[in-house]
């Protein structure tokens, strides 16, 4: 549709404003939240939400607390919640710092995976590596909860048995062969989330991801990435391999002498490059 319009220095694909949902010589558009689209001229235009996502929420203090000098303390907060969250499967939650809080407060905040659901409240971890006190109020807003699919792997289920009772210096954790190993899985799972298809296999995952879900392209996209050199780029990149080495049964049969066949004019030059 074509509208004479006079808008602000604004960068968005379209603005639509009450004088063309409402006044338009087609009748008046229908918004329909709930199905995420508005209705203009009999056609569906999606909604699309840029910004904060929904499954964040602000995490408050459930109290007043001192915070001592030179020192780590855990205190309670609360996590917003909303009505689903009895009944939801997904309640992990990584909660971290505001830019707020980090401009108001002299403390530093750990990032903490906490499950909204176990307890009322949820625990944070909070350093004041300052010689004086600092105070918190009831209902400051300290950080915020972002929900997270799935947890992956656990690389321990609890600090060195012999730290339990250390509440002075910086514990350890004790570390198995087979947590180095989820270590490295994790660790080559976010690089390959991190890195985009190859160009030349990009029409191949176009394909393949036809009527497929997030969850399935992401796996997809993974097994292209991490095998991307067993892919032929080209025609004139498939070649020999020392990597392995078979043997041809013959039998007493000849070997045969063939003449040099000639390169096809198309490939003369990259021949002439080798």
């Amino acid at each position: 549709m074509y509208k004479e319009l006079i808008v602000a220095e604004i960068e968005d694909d379209v603005l639509l404003g009450i004088d063309i949902l409402q006044n338009d010589d087609g009748g008046p558009a229908d918004i329909l939240l709930s199905k995420g689209v508005i209705v203009l001229k009999g056609k569906n235009i999606p909604c699309i939400k840029i910004g904060m996502k929904n499954d964040v929420r602000k995490v408050t203090a459930a109290d007043h607390f001192i915070i001592p000098p030179l020192s780590e303390s855990v205190i309670d907060v609360f996590i917003e919640r909303k009505e689903l969250d009895d009944v939801s499967q997904k309640t992990d939650f990584i909660v971290e710092p505001t830019q707020h809080f980090c401009e108001t407060y002299p403390l530093k905040m750990a990032s903490v995976l906490v499950d909204i659901n176990r307890n009322p409240t949820s625990k944070i971890r909070l350093l004041n590596p300052f010689p004086y006190s600092v105070d918190i109020n009831q209902d400051s807003v300290l950080g915020q909860a972002e929900q997270i699919d799935s947890i992956k792997s656990t690389l321990k289920g609890q600090e060195h048995t012999e730290e339990e009772d250390n509440n002075f210096s910086v514990r350890r954790v004790t570390f198995s062969h087979k947590s180095e190993q989820i270590i490295n899985n994790v660790q080559e799972e976010i690089s390959l989330e991190n890195k985009e298809i190859p160009e030349h296999l990009q029409k191949l995952y176009d394909t393949s991801v036809k009527n497929c879900n997030e969850e399935e392209k992401q796996v997809i996209a993974k097994l292209l990435i991490r095998f991307q050199d067993s892919f032929s780029k080209n025609d004139l990149d498939i070649g020999l391999t020392n990597l392995t080495e078979h043997p041809i049964n013959t039998g007493d049969a000849q070997p045969v002498k063939q003449a040099p066949r000639r390169v096809p004019m198309a490939y003369a030059e990259a021949e002439k490059r080798q």
